[in-house]
C-alpha cells in the first residue's frame, strides 16, 4: 500500500512501518504533562521498594528531538503482561535514555540503552530499558509485534486495539497518497 497522508497534520508516512502518523504521535507524547512519571523522574531521588529506571538528563534536554526520532524509528508491541501497547526504541539518537536504580537505593548503578513508551497510544509514559533484556522478552513472547491489517491485500500495520490500519479504520485517520 502507498504512503499515507495524515488528515490532521498532512505529514506522510509508511503505514507498513508505523500504524499512526509519527509526527502527530511525537507531538502527542511531547504534550503529555506526565510523560515522565515520578518513579522515572531523575529529580526524585527517594529510594523505592522496587527496581526503577529514571530517564537521563540527556533525554530531558533533547526530549522532543528524541520523541520525534522514536516515533519514526521505534517499533510497536503489545505487552502481554499489562495488556497495553508499547513503543520501543533502541538507543534513540545514540543517547542512553536512562539509568537503573536497584530496590532500596537512591543512586543508579547501570546505564540503560533503550527507550520505552508504555500505553503509547492512550496514556503515554516513558522510561528506560535494557535492549538485551527487552529483545529477550520479545523472543520469549512477552511482547508481540503489531500484526498486519485485516483488509484484503493490505500490508500496513494495525492501529493499536483495532483489526485494521489507519487507511481502513472508521472514521478515516489517513488517506492514501494515490487518492490525492
Amino acid at each position: 500500500m502507498p504512503d499515507l497522508i495524515c488528515i490532521v497534520c498532512s505529514a506522510s508516512w509508511q503505514a507498513s512501518e508505523a500504524p499512526l502518523c509519527p509526527a502527530c504521535l511525537a507531538a502527542s507524547w511531547d504534550a503529555t504533562p506526565d510523560l515522565v512519571r515520578e518513579k522515572h523522574d531523575p529529580a526524585v531521588v527517594a529510594s523505592h521498594d522496587s527496581y526503577r529506571s529514571v530517564v537521563s538528563s540527556a533525554f530531558l534536554r533533547r526530549r522532543r528531538e528524541i520523541l520525534d526520532y522514536a516515533s519514526i524509528h521505534g517499533r510497536w508491541y503489545f505487552d502481554a503482561h499489562y495488556g497495553c501497547y508499547v513503543h520501543y526504541t533502541p538507543t534513540p539518537l545514540g543517547v542512553a535514555p536512562g539509568v537503573g536504580i536497584p530496590a532500596g537505593k537512591s543512586a543508579p548503578d547501570h546505564a540503560l540503552d533503550s527507550l520505552m513508551i508504555a500505553e503509547a497510544e492512550s496514556a503515554p509514559h516513558v522510561f528506560a530499558v535494557d535492549r538485551v533484556r527487552m529483545e529477550a522478552q520479545i523472543r520469549a513472547g512477552e511482547f508481540h509485534p503489531l500484526e498486519a491489517c485485516e483488509a484484503a491485500s493490505c500490508a500496513n500495520l494495525r492501529v493499536p486495539f483495532s483489526e485494521r490500519c489507519a487507511a481502513h479504520v472508521a472514521p478515516p485517520r489517513a488517506r492514501s497518497k494515490a487518492s490525492t
